[in-house]
């Protein structure tokens, strides 16, 4: 994580308990979190994905975007996501049959991760 992703996660994070008038204790405690979850936020701590689902949840927007103001996710594909090449990798060195096995891994995971991004929602 850089900086400026804690500052735009912090800026962000301000600016809504602002509009909704509430100190940050009180919205740590409306989102589910200890009262002094979002303080520490503010003063340097990089929040969990716990923290960031509540908080996701709590503000209504969708976790991938806590999640990216937090810098735990890269973009796929970007120059930043030292995971791809080494997927890439592995999948050019796998023969057809296991490749295949390899996509059906990818696409279960990805089913998975869209029925909690709904439920995160609800």
């Amino acid at each position: 994580m850089n900086m400026g992703d804690l500052e735009k996660l912090q800026t962000w994070l301000w600016n809504e308990v602002k509009a909704r008038d509430l100190t940050l204790a009180e919205a740590s405690r409306r989102a589910g979190l200890n009262q002094g979850a979002i303080s520490a936020i503010m003063n340097g701590t990089i929040p969990g994905l716990r923290q960031c689902k509540a908080l996701a949840r709590y503000f209504g927007i969708p976790l991938e975007t806590v999640l990216e103001m937090a810098g735990h996710e890269h973009k796929p594909g970007s120059a930043d996501d030292p995971l791809l090449e080494r997927i890439i990798g592995v999948y050019a060195d796998l023969d057809e049959r296991r490749r295949e096995e390899l996509l059906v891994i990818a696409e279960a995971f990805q089913r998975v991760q869209r029925l909690e991004a709904k439920r995160a929602k609800e």
